[in-house]
Order: C-alpha cells, then sequence, then structure tokens
C-alpha cells in the first residue's frame, strides 16, 4: 500500500506540471452547463501574487518525495510549470466512489510528452498499479482501475474516476456539447468577473442530512441557501474574499441577510490587540441584491505574509520540541547500557563505506537469555541505520556476530548495501523511532559490545543500548539467600551462532 501511494503521488506530482500557461483564467466553456460545483485555481495569478511566492517558497523548502520512491522530482521546477486547474462534478455523494468529479489542468506543453512517456513506462514496470486504457479517441491510463489520466491532442490533461465524464470534458475542450458559458448553468452567475482572482469555488447547496446536527446554525443556514460561492484576489496590497450565497426565496433572502449582517456586526465589535487584525474584522461587509447575499472582506497583504511566517515558526517550534522531548525521554525497555549522537563529520550525506562507525562499550554483564536491545531514533536526513554488533568475552575470547537484519525489528526495515556486512541493513521507516532486540545465546559474564552504525552528515541519528534480563525461572526462586547456589545450566540449548570472520 505504501509503496503504491508513493509511486502515485509521484505520478500525480509530474503530471499536475503537464499543461499550458495560456489559459490561466477561469474560462466557463470548459465546464458543463450541468455542473453542480466548480472549483478553479489560478496558479500563474497566484505565483504572480506577494502570498504566493511566500507559500512557493514554503513548499519548495518542505515538500519532499520519500527517499524510497523511485523517481525524484524537482518541487520548484514543477511548481513553475503549473498554470492552473479547474475541478467540476454533476453530482453529491457521500460515498467517494460515486463522485463523477474531473479535472482539467493547464501549464507548460514541452512537458506533455514527458508525462505521457512516465504513464507508458509506469504501465510496463507496475502494471499493477498503471494501466494503459483502450477504446478512447486519445491516449490515457488507468491508476489502480479508479482513476483515469488522458492525454488528448488538445492542449490539456484529463483526470476522472468516470471515463465518460473523461470524453465529455474533451467534448468540451473542442468546443462541443453544451457549456456553461454557452448555456443556462444555476453557477454561471456566481463567478466574479473581476481579475485576477487566485481561486474561485462555486456549488449548489447539497442535502445537508448528516452534515450538522439538524438544528445546527451551519444546517439552517444552508437550509435557506440555493447555491453559494467564494472568490479569493488580489487588489492593491490588499488581499480580497467575496462570498456570495444564493437564498430560496425573497423571504428567506431577507432572514438570510439579517444572519449575515449579525454576525458581522459581532465581528466588527470584537476587540483585539492586533492592529491588522482589527481591520480585517472591521472590513467585512454584508449587502443584498435581490435574493444573493454579498459578503466581502479584505486584509492586508503583508498582515496575511506575516501570519504565514507566524504559523511556520511555530510549526518548526513544535517538531522541535517534539523531537527535543523524544531525545530527552526515549521509550526505551530494559536497562541503559549506552547512548549516543550520530554528529560526526564524515563528508558525506548517503551510504558510503567512509560512513560506516564503531560504538563499543566495555564490561557489560549479560547472562544467558538476556535481551539485547538496539534502540534508534530518527533525524532529518538520517535513518538511524544499524549494521551489525559484535559480542566478545572482556577476558578475551572469539567474538560473536549478530546481523541486525536477522533481529526482531519494530518499525525498522531491511535495507540492502554494498557497504554492509552481508550486504544488508536496517533502517527506521515512517516513524521517529525503531528498535531492533535479540536474545543472548552465551554464557553467563561480561562482555565488550561494539556495534556498527552508519552516521551521515544529512542529520544526527540518536542510538542507544538496553539490556532486560530474563525472568527468573521457578527453581531460581526457591533457592535459600542465606544458601547461594550455582545457577544450573539453563533447560533450554543456545541457539547455535558462528564465529565471526576476524
Amino acid at each position: 500500500m505504501k509503496s503504491f501511494l508513493t509511486r502515485t503521488a509521484a505520478f500525480c506530482l509530474v503530471t499536475l506540471s503537464l499543461c499550458p500557461l495560456t489559459r490561466a483564467d477561469f474560462d466557463p466553456a470548459i465546464v458543463p452547463a450541468d455542473a453542480k460545483w466548480i472549483l478553479h485555481l489560478d496558479l500563474n495569478a497566484v505565483r504572480e501574487s506577494p502570498i504566493g511566492k511566500e507559500l512557493t517558497a514554503l513548499i519548495e523548502k518542505n515538500a519532499e518525495l520519500p527517499e524510497s520512491a523511485n523517481l525524484q522530482i524537482d518541487v520548484k521546477k514543477v511548481i513553475a510549470t503549473l498554470g492552473s486547474a479547474t475541478a467540476y462534478g454533476t453530482t453529491f455523494s457521500k460515498d467517494p466512489k460515486e463522485i463523477d468529479g474531473t479535472l482539467i489542468l493547464q501549464g507548460t506543453d514541452e512537458l506533455r510528452k514527458i508525462a505521457e512517456g512516465l504513464a507508458a513506462q509506469f504501465s510496463v514496470s507496475n502494471p499493477e498499479i498503471v494501466t494503459e486504457v483502450k477504446g478512447l479517441p486519445f491516449s490515457a491510463y488507468s491508476i489502480k482501475g479508479e482513476v483515469t489520466v488522458g492525454f488528448p491532442k488538445e492542449p490539456v490533461i484529463l483526470v476522472s474516476r468516470s471515463q465518460p465524464q473523461l470524453l465529455k470534458a474533451h467534448d468540451l475542450c473542442r468546443g462541443k456539447g453544451p457549456a456553461a458559458a454557452r448555456g443556462p448553468s444555476s453557477l454561471k452567475g456566481l463567478i466574479p468577473k473581476t481579475r485576477p482572482l487566485l481561486v474561485v469555488a462555486a456549488s449548489e447547496v447539497p442535502n445537508t442530512d448528516g452534515l450538522f446536527p439538524e438544528n445546527a446554525p451551519q444546517a439552517r443556514i444552508l437550509k435557506m441557501a440555493s447555491s453559494a460561492s467564494i472568490a479569493i484576489g488580489q487588489s492593491d496590497k490588499l488581499t480580497t474574499a467575496t462570498i456570495q450565497l444564493v437564498a430560496t426565496d425573497d423571504e428567506l433572502s431577507e432572514k438570510l441577510l439579517k444572519i449575515v449582517q449579525g454576525l458581522t456586526a459581532m465581528l466588527s465589535l470584537a476587540q483585539s490587540d492586533d492592529k491588522q487584525l482589527s481591520q480585517f474584522l472591521q472590513s467585512v461587509k454584508a449587502e443584498r441584491n435581490g435574493r444573493t447575499i454579498f459578503v466581502s472582506l479584505a486584509y492586508p497583504t503583508d498582515g496575511l505574509i506575516q501570519m504565514i511566517h507566524a504559523i511556520e515558526e511555530s510549526d518548526r517550534q513544535q517538531r522541535n520540541n517534539r523531537n527535543n522531548n523524544q531525545r530527552q525521554q526515549p521509550a526505551i525497555v530494559g536497562k541503559i547500557v549506552d547512548t549516543w549522537v550520530a554528529d560526526k563529520d564524515t563528508a558525506s550525506d548517503g551510504i558510503a563505506s567512509e560512513n560506516l562507525l564503531s560504538r563499543t562499550v566495555e564490561n557489560v554483564a549479560l547472562k544467558n537469555g538476556t535481551a539485547i536491545i538496539l534502540n534508534g531514533q530518527f533525524d532529518k536526513g538520517e535513518f538511524g541505520r544499524i549494521d551489525n554488533i559484535k559480542i566478545t568475552p572482556a577476558a578475551g575470547g572469539q567474538p560473536l556476530r549478530f546481523e541486525a537484519e536477522n533481529m526482531k525489528l519494530s518499525h525498522y526495515r531491511v535495507e540492502k548495501t554494498p557497504f554492509a556486512s552481508g550486504g544488508k541493513l536496517i533502517k527506521i521507516e515512517n516513524t521517529q523511532t525503531g528498535t531492533a532486540r535479540f536474545e543472548f545465546p552465551g554464557v553467563d559474564g561480561s562482555y565488550t559490545l561494539k556495534i556498527r552504525y552508519f552516521d551521515e552528515n544529512d542529520g544526527q541519528a540518536t542510538f542507544t543500548i538496553s539490556t532486560q534480563d530474563p525472568e527468573p525461572t521457578a527453581s531460581d526462586e526457591q533457592i535459600s539467600p542465606e544458601a547461594p547456589t550455582p545457577r544450573a545450566a539453563p533447560s533450554r540449548p543456545a541457539a547455535p551462532v558462528a564465529p565471526a570472520s576476524k
């Protein structure tokens, strides 16, 4: 499942980057007249706006595919090629499988061949995920039999769960069929004519049963309206938003206006030490034109940028706090023998021979059956990689080597690399911490432990070794403390272990 999601995400990211930038404004000609909801994002306008530049920088900083993804994508280039995305649907349903929505992507035209080539490659290398679709008037591919991606000759890429809707979208892109711009549409009048618009969303109000409690204010307000829309745009130094609610009749429109005006009046009286926030609250206005209620508001763009920075800083501090708490209070089982941080300057960010280091711990008391637990904590690009552990009697003798990939693993997975003994090691996956444990099969005594691990330069993973002695047997508990008797050899035979090569 993880592999499927990773590869699908990679495929969709590339697909999103392949459409023309010349038509970013919302075009109702590509939306059918019977559409019940519309969502349009003008990515060109978003990128050119001050807020868009901040968000783009934030995405570039944080958007990374998992390391295990087979496809490496330059996020900055992907964002630069996106032009617009228009989604619509003709039905409402609580069941995602019954939604017939269609997504029309537009962006740079020169990367189109790459997108289709990538789809073809996936259909050959991963036919259980991507398969070619026959019988359509253009090349298309199905992802897991659930979503179809079409590549018509027109400068668009079409995505839908429904192939009939995909054909319908293709006809509209060629100027055929009843479109919202050429015929009656309940949503046509809800799209503002002002430009540029960053985001536009319009919808007929669906059945609200089950969405909110029957007597909740949200449910009562939605039952008064037949359709609604929201548009977010950029005007001088302000970011603006306009909300439209179309009442079902004249009487309800008056009641709806009073409700909205009451809410805006309460907002305008709210007290705040934030001057920009107060300006935002006081900018909200509500008015009526026939059955349509207009709610408009504006907020200084600089203030929104400051809010973005504040949210980013707060998120960074929370991540640091979580990491610090995990470092300071690790969930370690048993008695801690040693803890260290992989913070050496090894001159490499990847798995290499120079990154393979050793940690030696002397005079560790072990019993036959003692559980030895290796704990790793992920940090940034370091995944707490462990190769093996050698256990040598403190008095001297032949060491025993235990490969990490043969231990009992929790949140660790086996990874192949020629730099590890036996060609394998373990790394933390999909979590912050991982453990690898095994039972010591030797005789009771004092030992020296030597752990081989990887230390890279893209993080500072933390390692901890702990031990947990076996629970005493019934015969052990019956021994008198005044008359100590040597412990008998365990009834179970020790697991055979081949001595390590020197």
